[in-house]
């Protein structure tokens, strides 16, 4: 969840593209409502960050991060 000064965070939809140990980089899924970010933009987060995952492979070797 990324930090919004006076609100709760926000939840981004993120297609995950490379990973260095704790950290990831990803493609931003979705139109995020209080960060002013688009679609398609690179986005840099920790894995603590990750509040949920959805597979679309059987093998779990693709699919998006929240």
């Amino acid at each position: 969840m990324w930090a919004v000064k006076r609100l709760p965070g926000e939840r981004m939809w993120v297609q995950v593209t490379h990973r260095d140990g704790d950290r990831l980089a990803g493609t931003l899924d979705n139109w995020p409502v209080f960060v002013h970010m688009n679609p398609g933009e690179t986005v840099k987060f920790h894995i603590d960050d990750i509040i949920d995952c959805e597979f679309v492979d059987e093998d779990r070797s693709g699919g998006q991060v929240a």
